[in-house]
């Protein structure tokens, strides 16, 4: 099965060699019994990675600008999900998510993530018509089509934006840390449940350097 996760993969993602110029760079199988496997993509700007995991679910595609891997690693990596939520939330709830009132963090949380999240789910549903499979290759091909439509600047090199997205994404990470412990009634402070991402935040404000908005 291993194996035809992997062909899956490959023929739902042709589009990246045959359209942007993307070579296939790693390919990983999970050793038997277990069935997972993942594949890396390189161009000479972007990195994509696409997992299915041993039960043969597919995981949200990842991107990232390839220049920033070195000194960067995983910080640098953004799920298809958050440029999904970003691109179909409203500008106020952005804000909100950004706020330091946690209040409105919660309430912008359930608006852009947890409404997001619920949509992707339905969108990823509405094209699988039982487990198994068909089910993967399905939604593998669902992810690969919404790739292509929410990442088109970032498959063909063009980052113009990649600042405003890592900026999302970094609000993503403290404001579902701000969510889960309100939930817990811990009570941290903001600068507490930021410093849990001191290697986004390296790597956020190197981004704001580079782009003259430190």
């Amino acid at each position: 099965m291993t194996g035809e996760y992997v062909e899956q993969i490959r023929s739902a993602f042709a589009f990246l060699q045959e359209e942007y110029r993307f070579a296939e760079t790693k390919v990983r199988r999970d050793r038997p019994p277990r069935e997972g496997c993942d594949i890396e993509y390189r161009s000479s700007q972007t990195i994509v990675g696409i997992v299915v995991d041993e039960w043969g679910t597919v995981w949200s595609p990842t991107i990232g600008r390839l220049a920033d891997m070195e000194p960067f690693g995983s910080a640098c990596i953004v799920s298809l999900d958050r440029i999904w939520e970003k691109e179909r939330a409203h500008a106020r709830d952005l804000s909100m998510l950004a706020s330091h009132n946690p209040e409105d963090v919660r309430e912008a949380w359930e608006r852009v993530v947890v409404a997001g999240q619920l949509e992707m789910r339905r969108t990823m549903e509405a094209t699988i018509p039982a487990p198994g499979e068909e089910s993967t290759r399905r939604r593998l091909g669902a992810y690969a089509a919404l790739l292509k439509q929410y990442s088109e600047s970032f498959l063909s090199g063009d980052f113009s934006s990649w600042l405003d997205l890592q900026e999302y994404n970094w609000h993503w990470l403290v404001a579902g840390e701000v969510v889960r412990d309100a939930r817990g009634e811990k009570g941290h402070a903001l600068r507490e449940l930021e410093g849990r991402f001191s290697n986004v935040a390296e790597y956020l404000q190197a981004l704001r350097r580079e782009c003259g908005r430190d």
